[in-house]
Parts: structure tokens; sequence; C-alpha cells
């Protein structure tokens, strides 16, 4: 569409009532609907700009299947207690798959290479 095209439908459009618009002689009611008019454009904004930021705190809506008393999950189960601490030589080393603790790992001996 072209600039002039553009610029005849706004010419037109302006002469006309805008829609939804209240058409009462009451200036009070005028103000009315346009302050109300904005407040519902900030909070549009708000929640767009939260939306983009990630910023909105909802919570889900409950099923209507739990009708709002939800069961205590049970409580998770204990890891499995440690072994024994292995004692790391020369020659016993620690794989690939052993998980060590900071502590555990300075105490194994470095490999003297010669």
């Amino acid at each position: 569409m072209s600039t002039d095209a553009l610029a005849r439908r706004v010419g037109r459009l302006k002469g006309r009532p805008r829609q939804g618009k209240a058409t009462t002689g009451n200036d009070w009611v005028q103000a009315a609907y346009e302050v109300d008019r904005e407040k519902r454009a900030t909070l549009a904004l708000v929640a767009f700009a939260q939306a983009l930021a990630g910023t909105v705190k909802v919570e889900a809506p409950l099923s209507p299947v739990c009708d709002g008393a939800m069961e205590a999950e049970p409580p998770a189960p204990a890891p499995p207690p440690r072994g024994a601490a292995r004692v790391w030589s020369q020659t016993v080393r620690p794989g690939p798959h052993d998980v060590l603790t900071w502590d555990e790992a300075m105490r194994v001996p470095w490999l003297q290479e010669s």
C-alpha cells in the first residue's frame, strides 16, 4: 500500500467517531471512558513486559481432580551411607567413575614419573 493511499485512508477515518467510544455530550463521561481506556492499555503493557522478562509470578491452577486437597508427598529416601574411606596409593588409583570429595582427592598421592 502506498503512502498516498494510507494518507487518504487516515483522512477518511479522522472524520468518523471512534467505535466503542461513548457519544454522549457529557464531558465527565467522556473523561471516565478515556481514563478507563488508558488504564486497560497500561495494564496490557505491564503484562506484556512482565511476560517478556519472565517475572510473572502466577501459580498453576489446581486440577479439578484434586479439588484443592493435595496429599503430602512422601519424603525422599535418604542416600545410602558412604563406605569406609579408601586408601589410595601409587598402585591403587581412583578410577574415572569413583566419586571423591575435595578432601579425599587431595589425599591421593601424586604419581612420580621418572
